[in-house]
Formats: structure tokens, sequence, C-alpha cells
């Protein structure tokens, strides 16, 4: 076994003993394939035990990654009896009255199950989260041109967008590919190349754009800036490479930790590529929604791109793709799902893009539950399964709830909806969301929908430059009103970027319409409720 560190295989039996927990004893032996051993230990050691039923359940889920779907389905039914005090004999009473319907069910449920599994890859997560690179002395050089004569206060900024340059090459080079680091070219006569991208990536060019965490408790920010989309001649467009980092320098110690696995905030995380002919093909696919892409002057000038616009590459969703696959051409029988009553499940099946999921829905599924589902699968069906994807089907969806009325599930039930694995916040219908975007937009939507009196009557929606969500009343010629952003505003000579701002937690101006920010008090630029409150009156 080879650890994800480069360990090599045979290291202490305690990584995988059952005693550590289910998922620790699951996730080790899947990857070191000595199931076997592993379910021969934990029978023998939960034997006769208080714990027999963590043991069993454990074997049982070990058997089911295997595809030894009948044997799992046993293990369970074994550990309910054992749950319940019952006797082997009741046991075994139970699995000879259920075993031609438990045939049946194995095939599919456990299958579907392992395969689900497989598909939520760790690997992803950890090779995006890397330690922020050592700068050299070229890179030291390099990011003091960047600064000019902009000051001191820029150093920590470039050194930051150079670090993160670094981290993405080497993100890439961990897949095996050819990178070539022309950012670094600034310091030599005569290349040019510099001028569109930063690094080729096996011929591709990518401009990396970094952006540093505005709050230093989590990894939050509000978007990435993008001057223009470019285009290399004989190359073609070029993509973006979104990062987020830390914050470098004397900020990044002390009191604000990393919330990930580095010290002192020494880290960059990538977020994946996007690019104009991506956002075109979105924006396309979009066109017939009740909420407008307006994007910022056609793409053709600077862009404030969100999170959730970066996708990660093909060849870092190998695994869960092949397993997406073979969910796609699984045979599930009409009550194959019944038995595991994970409403769960259907995301996946969502995601494997198999039509008849409506099949396996269980009858009690609400019908505002059912609504839910059937909007992301027909954008999945038609826009693919991505990020935005996932983001923009619910904010659609909540621009309809608004407009037309309907009820909206309670959180915990959109996320059993929504995410194949409790607990598993960053994968969203098997999609990887690194900052959780869309956890944080359920929270948002509850937030929205709970003060949904004050946009009554609104009936035109429009998500405007992909950041800002807002809703007016079409007629009358209504002035748009802010219903979630952020803050673009400053405090203390800083950026604010407190995010999200949302009708019901936040006021709306009554001059501009945008929300009110109650960390800085900025709504807009150029606001009259600012001059007026810069000239010492007070107007809301």
């Amino acid at each position: 076994m080879t650890s994800g560190d480069g360990r090599a295989r045979g290291g202490s039996r305690r990584a995988w003993h059952w005693t550590d927990g289910l998922d620790s004893a699951v996730q080790v032996a899947v990857a070191g394939g000595f199931f076997d051993e592993a379910l021969d230990r934990i029978e023998r050691e939960s034997f006769g035990s208080r714990s027999t039923f963590s043991g069993l359940r454990t074997r049982a889920r070990l058997l089911a990654v295997t595809g030894r779907g009948l044997e799992a389905e046993i293990a369970y039914v074994r550990a309910q009896h054992n749950m319940r005090g019952e006797s082997s004999e009741d046991c075994l009473r139970t699995l000879q009255d259920e075993q031609i319907e438990m045939l049946e069910m194995a095939r599919g449920s456990g299958q579907l199950w392992a395969l689900t599994s497989a598909a939520i890859d760790d690997g992803i997560n950890r090779r995006s989260l890397l330690r922020a690179p050592v700068l050299d002395d070229a890179d030291e050089t390099l990011a003091a041109r960047w600064v000019g004569n902009r000051g001191q206060t820029e150093v920590e900024r470039m050194r930051s967008a150079r670090a993160a340059e670094k981290a993405f090459a080497e993100y890439f080079s961990s897949y095996g590919y050819e990178v070539v680091d022309t950012s670094i070219g600034q310091l030599s006569e005569g290349e040019q190349d510099w001028h569109t991208h930063d690094l080729l990536v096996a011929g591709h060019p990518i401009d990396v754009k970094n952006s540093r965490a505005v709050r230093t408790d989590k990894l939050v920010y509000t978007s990435h800036c993008v001057p223009s989309f470019k285009e290399h001649r004989g190359r073609g467009a070029v993509q973006i490479a979104g990062t987020l980092s830390s914050l470098f320098g004397e900020q990044s110690h002390g009191r604000h930790r990393s919330p990930q696995a580095f010290p002192y905030g020494d880290w960059v995380r990538v977020l994946g590529l996007t690019g104009k002919p991506q956002i075109e093909r979105l924006a396309e696919a979009f066109a017939d929604s009740p909420m407008k892409l307006a994007l910022r002057q056609g793409l053709d000038g600077a862009q404030y791109l969100p999170p959730w616009l970066f996708e990660f590459p093909r060849v870092a969703y190998e695994h869960r793709n092949d397993a997406l696959n073979r969910i796609s051409k699984l045979e599930l029988a009409g009550r194959s799902l019944e038995p595991i009553r994970f409403d769960r499940d259907l995301s996946a099946l969502i995601a494997a893009g198999r039509g008849d999921w409506r099949e396996f829905a269980h009858a009690g599924l609400r019908s505002e539950e059912m609504s839910l589902l059937n909007r992301i699968a027909q954008r999945v069906e038609c826009a693919g399964l991505t990020l935005a994807t996932v983001v923009l089907a619910l904010l659609e969806h909540l621009v309809t709830l608004v407009r037309d009325g309907g009820a909206f599930p309670a959180r915990e039930r959109v996320e059993q909806l929504l995410y194949p694995r409790p607990g598993k916040l960053e994968w969203p219908l098997l999609v990887f969301d690194p900052l959780r975007t869309v956890n944080d937009l359920i929270v948002t939507m509850g937030t929205v929908l709970r003060s949904r009196r004050l946009l009554e009557g609104f009936d035109s929606f429009e998500l405007r430059h992909l950041n800002v969500l807002r809703g007016r009343e079409a007629a009358g010629g209504a002035s748009w009103r802010t219903i979630i952003a952020y803050c673009g505003g400053s405090q203390n000579g800083k950026r604010c970027g407190t995010t999200p701002l949302v009708v019901g937690r936040n006021v709306n101006c009554l001059h501009c319409g945008y929300l009110i920010c109650v960390t800085c008090g900025t709504c807009s630029r150029g606001c009259g409720r600012l001059r007026a409150s810069a000239a010492g009156q007070e107007s809301w």
C-alpha cells in the first residue's frame, strides 16, 4: 500500500483497526486492498463483545465496497438483530425468509453504495491544497517588479500571487503534465509569452489569478478579478486558473492560523479552471432561465469571477468519472434502493445521468423535494455536471419560489438530497466543492425565503456579473433591489469582503437598492446615502 505522502505499504496495523471507527477502517482497507484480512480481524475482535453491532456494520460496508452485495446485506441483517438483542436463530430465520428478495436488492444497492463511495475521491482534496512554495531570489525579484512604486502594502499580495503560480504548476505536475513557467520570462530579454499567460500546461496557456482569504477563520473570499480574457496567437483562448491563498507576511502569523493542514496559513488552494468559452456555454445553457445571466460587457471587459465558476480538470475526476460511468450502466431492480432507504442515492443517479432516477425515489418524498431534484436533474442534463450548474440551478429554483410561491425543504433534507454521503459537504452531486459554496448557498436560500414578504411582486431577476442576484417588479419600471451579494466596500483602508449579504439579514438601501453591509456600512459606491453620511447627515 502506498499512502498519499509516498509511504510504502505495510505500515502500522493500527491504521485500519476497526475500533478506530467505521470510516477509517473502510477507507484504509479499500486503499490497501486487504479486504479479507480486515474482515477476519473485524469478525474475530468483535465476536461476543458488546461492540458486535459496530463490527458487523463495518464488515457489511467492507463487503459492499468489494461488490459482494449479498454478503453485505446479510451482515447488515445480522447487525440489526444483534442491536435488538435477538438470537442467531431469529437472524437465520429472517435470512431464510428474505433471501430471494435480498438477492435482488443486493445486486444493485451494494454496488451503488460502493461506486458512490469510490466516486468521492479524497485525492482531489489532498492534491489541490498545497503548502505555499518557497520563493527563491528570482521569484522575489519578479514580485518586486510587479509591486513597482505602489508601496509596501502590495508586497505580500504580489508575493502570494507568485507563490500561487508556482503552486498551480506543482499541482499539474503532480498529474504528470509538462509545465512551463512562462511568467518568470519577464526577467529575460526577448521573452514575450508572459504577456498573455503565466504557465503552459501540456501546451495550453493558463493565466493564474489568486485571491487571498478575506477572513482567516475559514476559506472565504469574494471573487477573482480578471482584467480581460486573453487569446494567444496560435494557442487559442487562455484559461483562467483560480487559486486562493492565505495572507502572507506578518499578517499570516500569530492568531491568524490556517483552517486546514498547515500552520500559520502558508497554503495555496487550487480552485480549478475557467475561461470565456466555458462561461459563454453556461450562459447559453441557462438562456431560458427565469434568472437572466447579465454578463459584464459581454465578457469583453474586466470580470469578477465567483469561486463556483472554476472547474477541476478532467484528470482530477478520473476515479469519479469511472464510478459514474459504471453507475450509469448498473442494473437496478425495482426495489434495489429500498433497503438502504437513503434519499442520498438519488443524487448519485442524477450525477451519473440516469434518466430513470425517479423510479427509485422513495414514496415519502415531498413534492417540494421532488421539484428541487427535478430542476437540478434537468440542468445537469442540459449543462453538464459542474459546480456552476449546481449553483445556478439552486439560484434558479430560488427565484422561481420567490416569483411563484411554493415550499423549500428544510436545510437537513436538502443536504440529504444533494450530498451522497453525510458529512461530505465538499461533494454536492459528486462535484468537488472545496469552499463549500453550495452548502453556504443552501443556508442563504433559507434566509431569503423566510423573508420573501420583502420581495412580494418580484417577477424579474438577474444574476449581475455572475456575482449579485437582484430582482424587481417588471411592471412600472421599478428599480432593481439586491437579494444576494457580497460587500465591495472597505474598512480602515482595507477591503471589507463580507459575504454573503442577504435580504432579510441585511437592509436594502432606499437610495440605490443595494444591501447595506453591517460590517462597514457600504451599499454601493457613489450612493447618495454614503455622501450624506460623509457630510454628517443620516440618510437611509
